[in-house]
């Protein structure tokens, strides 16, 4: 479950903002939006189920999800990383002498199954990662799990663990480890050493449920992967799950069909293509004569609408995450109704009883609903005249109460955060003619 997550120097994010799912104390009615985590020594935090963003187009809403995947990037991919390698990770806010070399620096609060509270924070930069240790607040008492020390002249960095939280489990991991300067320490507990207490805080930030909605690449590999590794992992319940939720969307796609088929695998130099079994997936369609219905059309998905092609992948990660708890984050290009449908699941404690949240960005005013979003769900992103954004909640307002119209606020401008334009006269007023190119 995260809590809090801060970015500082990273694209056009330059000061540090933070992104809060803490639930504000409101008189909203709204109390099913959240949900009560007890934590150790009997204290407890009430969470946000779900967030919105908004903004204008290149207001920055794209670069706060992207930086949760940077994060979740480095952390799963760095320990593969040969020594001396750039960070691919890296981009700062380049808009600024004093920020294009500066680090950037990620820091997340989350809660892990263990209802303890912990706080991870790394920074980087091109070369090598210049900061980073977990800490975990066991009893509510701030402990150090392990921190980074930076070696300068060195081909690699230490990482001191405290021995009396980090126990050796099937290791020799001693009380300090070496580590390439550009890879994350969680990433070596993910990848080479196994270890009952950090393992399974490597899975949890790459068990994030990351996607841009709008790349159409992501879009094919995550369907590919869906069909042929998480829904063979499920019991038949998730795919009629998956298939309902595509038919209460109004795709006009009467169901889904899994088929295995015959294909083979690309050429390997000096062997013999390898035929494997594989699912193909293909939309259900009536088939009209007149207007009766007179058969069904077996559509393969990859031929159905960008739009449910887009659902699909969307919605089992969603029903993934209802039923195994975690967090989902994307860029959303869905129609707001079907925005407004996802957001209710999410809200509505008896179908989200493992508490998955859902954090995504939006262009549609009316999303922004008392009846759907408390005002501490509402969050807004927007470039300052420096091109540098920031990001602010709708409860930071003064006069906001739970009754308003969160819609008419912003669309009059009083929560900012929407594109201004220039009068169209600007385009086109006092343009020299130019000669075309012969």
């Amino acid at each position: 479950m995260i809590v809090e997550f801060s970015i500082t120097n990273f694209r056009s994010i330059k000061e540090r903002q933070t992104f809060s799912l803490v639930a504000e104390t409101t008189k909203s009615k709204r109390e099913s939006n959240t949900f009560e985590v007890d934590l150790q020594a009997g204290s407890s935090l009430r969470l946000l189920r779900s967030a919105v963003m908004y903004g204008g187009n290149a207001s920055g809403k794209s670069n706060f999800i992207r930086a949760f995947a940077q994060l979740q990037a480095l952390i799963v991919t760095s320990g593969y990383a040969a020594i001396g390698q750039p960070i691919m990770f890296y981009s700062p806010f380049l808009f600024d002498v004093a920020t294009r070399e500066a680090p950037t620096s990620f820091e997340c609060t989350f809660i892990f199954d263990d209802q303890v509270k912990y706080d991870y924070s790394v920074s980087f930069d091109r070369q090598q990662i210049q900061q980073e240790e977990l800490n975990c607040y066991p009893k509510q008492i701030k402990k150090n799990l392990f921190k980074r020390i930076v070696e300068p002249g060195q081909e690699f960095d230490s990482v001191r663990f405290n021995k009396d939280i980090v126990k050796e489990v099937d290791t020799a991991l001693s009380t300090q480890m070496k580590i390439f300067k550009n890879q994350a320490v969680l990433a070596r507990f993910g990848r080479e050493i196994p270890h009952a207490q950090l393992t399974p805080l490597f899975s949890y930030f790459a068990n994030w449920r990351i996607w841009e909605a709008n790349n159409s690449e992501d879009i094919r590999l995550l369907t590919g992967n869906i069909i042929n590794d998480v829904i063979p992992r499920k019991d038949s319940s998730f795919f009629l799950k998956l298939q309902r939720l595509i038919q209460a969307a109004d795709t006009k796609v009467g169901g889904l069909v899994l088929k295995e088929t015959q294909e083979p695998f690309p050429s390997v130099p000096s062997r013999r293509s390898v035929i494997a079994a594989t699912s193909r997936l293909f939309g259900v369609h009536t088939v009209f004569n007149q207007q009766v219905e007179e058969s069904s059309h077996e559509l393969p998905f990859a031929e159905e609408s960008a739009g449910t092609k887009v659902l699909f992948a969307l919605g089992a990660l969603i029903l993934d995450a209802i039923e195994n708890g975690g967090t989902v984050l994307f860029d959303n290009s869905l129609h707001p109704r079907i925005s407004r449908f996802l957001v209710r699941i999410f809200n509505n404690q008896e179908f989200n009883p493992k508490n998955a949240q859902i954090v995504f960005t939006s262009h549609e005013a009316n999303l922004m609903d008392k009846d759907i979003f408390r005002s501490d769900q509402i969050w807004f992103a927007e470039k300052d005249e420096k091109g540098a954004t920031e990001i602010y909640s709708a409860q930071d307002f003064d006069g906001v109460r739970e009754d308003i119209s969160f819609e008419k606020w912003y669309l009059s401008g009083k929560f900012g955060a929407i594109p201004q334009t220039s009068e169209i006269a600007y385009i086109f007023s006092d343009v020299e003619e130019t000669t075309r190119p012969s």
